[in-house]
């Protein structure tokens, strides 16, 4: 049988499946070590749900900011035997949890134990879900598609970013707060405020941007001033208009630069 053509829609489906093998691994993990007889009780299961979410952040942070661009890259150059995607799932795995272990100040030799195999079996769950073997060459509108992917995948990251380094820039913050913040505050903070940009991104900013995309409207001004009237728009009706526009609108017009800057609507137009 020949190769099919190229469709996103399945790249979609394993970036979305294939990092949740790491909570999965991570409680089994626990379940076969656990103590012949121990009671689950309420701390047992907060330690079960601290595992599998430590594990399912890490595992989609690092499937979504660092693999999906070295996936895309490998799929361009047509690298696409298996081999490729447990390699470099544990490059990856090991590379960001080697980030969150000397961040905790934890041993940063448990990266190669921990972090290596669970991002090798995410990268080979990932390549059995999407078969990149079996698809058809990545033609130019399939490229164009995806640097739309990626740059919606980039972009929303704009919001936490900035949000952490402003809050770790202001002058009220002693040397020891600011770094006791950074390990403990920052990492909860960055993901409440990242599912919040990405949540606006895809269900309000997404249909917007590519129905102004489909209608030759690409000029650069149009993505920043979208994502501020996104970011009015989600916030207003909850927390006011005054943080709004002056804080929320500003960071939504952030990501719409962003997000305009890696996907250059205007020159599909050309």
């Amino acid at each position: 049988m020949g190769a099919s053509s190229y469709s996103p829609a399945r790249t979609v489906i394993a970036f979305a499946a294939a990092p949740l093998v790491a909570p999965m691994i991570g409680i089994a993990y626990l379940a076969y070590n656990a103590p012949v007889g121990a009671p689950f009780d309420h701390q047992a299961l907060a330690v079960f749900v601290a595992v599998a979410g430590i594990s399912a952040i890490a595992a989609y942070f690092g499937a979504i900011v660092f693999g999906f661009p070295v996936y895309v890259a490998l799929r361009m150059q047509g690298l696409t035997d298996f081999l490729w995607a447990p390699l470099m799932g544990y490059v990856i795995g090991a590379g960001v949890i080697s980030l969150l272990l000397m961040t905790l100040r934890w041993d940063p030799d448990a990266a190669f134990k921990i972090g290596g195999p669970l991002g090798a079996a995410v990268g080979a769950a990932l390549w059995l879900i999407d078969r990149p073997d079996r698809r058809g060459v990545m033609g130019r509108e399939s490229r164009k598609a995806t640097r739309t992917a990626i740059a919606f995948v980039l972009a929303p990251l704009v919001v936490p970013l900035i949000w952490i380094a402003y809050s770790l820039g202001c002058d009220y913050w002693p040397a020891a707060s600011r770094a006791e913040f950074l390990i403990k505050g920052a990492p909860p903070l960055f993901v409440i405020i990242a599912f919040n940009a990405y949540a606006s991104t895809f269900i309000i900013g997404a249909p917007v941007y590519l129905f102004l995309r489909a209608r030759g409207l690409t000029a650069f001004w149009i993505a920043p001033a979208i994502g501020f009237a996104v970011g009015i728009l989600v916030t207003a009706p909850i927390f006011g208009m005054q943080l709004a526009a002056t804080v929320v609108g500003p960071l939504g017009a952030a990501v719409g630069a962003v997000l305009w800057l890696i996907d250059r609507p205007d020159r599909r137009a050309q």
